[in-house]
């Protein structure tokens, strides 16, 4: 909670810097006229003037007095809080007299309604509109059209139309909103040209052009083909190719109306996961040794494999347990061997509290993990060593230190089955 607070007052910090910031520029617009008199004051909302009561009530800026640059801070700080504007500025013009100030307010619009006109094949206007709505709300604000277009832009593009682009315009409606028309203008579409493929896919060519449904002369969709490789490379991962890569080059040609492409492939060797030693649960090994799950085997993967099959064996009283691995690759298979060493099994004979013990045995008799007859587990006694030291701290013993003293005796261990 302590955290929270520190980032909260920084955020508040920080707008205030951003309001003065931005009160500072504004009044360098009038620092010439600063101490004058002001014979007027006026405010144009998005170009057009607005004798709107309420923000006039808010300028401190007012005629008759004189112009401070305290007062214009103010007025500015005022307009923005209201959350209707996305800018201010403040010009001046000296007059007969004195200064005439006029406010000029950029509001924050949003957009209640809009069409989408113009198109070409493969561009889906309703499925634009509903993107658009996903990606920007229902009624976003007026400052965000340059941002719908460059959104559209980028949608035709992933369909071919790699030079689009996308002009807006509006009219303001009855409730302070705009109603937005978006044109699209495509362009030429690029098609497939030359398909190169390299290296080796564990398909035949023609195999592989269907399953990526490729071809010269369609139209180059390069989010579809990425997700054609990407289904590619899954189904060769279910086949126990792990380490199966798939690399797209694309060069464009013809102005960008042609699109060269180059699909170079590495399947990687079949991969087997192999236990040797002491057995281990069938349905724990997946989870133990996620390689499958992951479609990977790189080095990390495979330590933390080793980590999870020895930190699952010595929760169940295997302290000693250890499960090296190693990569063995013949004729295009590899094989993960992991060596399963479980040790002999240790269970708990006894637990006493010993030393300066200040609270009753009672205090941990639902507190504690490790039991009598248990499996000896390490992190399960560290666990509990964690929760007498808080308690004690909580019970004002801040000096408190807790050690653990562990002694094998006969019968204490035996080969259990793992399960």
């Amino acid at each position: 909670m302590r955290v929270w607070g520190l980032v909260w007052v920084r955020v508040v910090m920080l707008a205030a810097v951003l309001c003065l910031g931005t009160a500072g520029r504004a009044a360098a617009d009038v620092s010439d006229f600063l101490n004058q008199p002001v014979t007027a004051v006026s405010i144009e909302v998005d170009g057009e003037r607005s004798a709107e009561s309420r923000l006039v009530l808010l300028l401190e800026v007012r005629a008759g007095e004189t112009l401070t640059l305290n007062a214009v801070r103010e007025s500015i700080g005022h307009l923005f809080a209201l959350g209707m504007f996305s800018d201010v500025r403040v010009d001046a013009v000296a007059e007969s007299g004195g200064v005439a100030v006029t406010f000029r307010l950029t509001s924050t619009r949003q957009v209640t309604g809009f069409t989408i006109d113009g198109g070409a094949p493969g561009i889906d206007r309703g499925r634009l509109r509903q993107a658009i709505g996903e990606q920007f709300g229902d009624r976003p604000r007026l400052v965000r059209v340059p941002d719908i277009a460059r959104f559209l832009e980028n949608e035709m593009q992933q369909v071919g139309y790699l030079h689009a682009k996308v002009t807006s315009s509006g009219e303001p409606d009855t409730t302070n909103g705009v109603t937005l028309v978006l044109h699209l203008e495509p362009g030429t579409r690029t098609t497939i040209g030359q398909i190169a493929i390299q290296g080796e896919t564990g398909l035949s060519e023609a195999d592989l052009r269907r399953r990526l449904d490729v071809a010269t002369g369609d139209p180059f969709e390069r989010t579809r083909l990425d997700s054609r490789i990407d289904r590619y490379l899954a189904d060769r991962r279910r086949a126990g190719f792990y380490e199966v890569r798939m690399a797209l080059a694309v060069q464009l040609a013809d102005e960008d109306h042609i699109a060269h492409l180059t699909l170079t492939a590495n399947q990687g060797p079949h991969v087997r996961v192999v236990f040797t030693g002491d057995p281990l649960p069938a349905n724990r090994r997946d989870d133990l040794v996620p390689v499958a799950r992951e479609g990977a085997v790189d080095e990390d993967l495979l330590e933390d494999s080793r980590n999870h099959i020895e930190d699952y064996l010595r929760s169940l009283g295997y302290k000693d347990a250890q499960a090296p691995f190693t990569r063995e690759e013949h004729d295009g298979e590899l094989s993960l061997v992991f060596d399963v060493r479980r040790g002999p099994q240790y269970r708990v004979s006894e637990v006493a509290l010993s030393g300066a013990t200040s609270l009753p045995d009672s205090t941990w008799q639902t507190r504690l993990r490790v039991r009598s007859g248990q499996p000896f587990s390490q992190t399960a006694l560290n666990g509990d060593l964690a929760i007498i030291e808080d308690t004690y701290r909580r019970e004002g013993f801040a000096d408190v230190t807790v050690a653990a003293v562990t002694t094998n005796t006969p019968g204490a261990s035996s080969a259990g089955d793992v399960g």
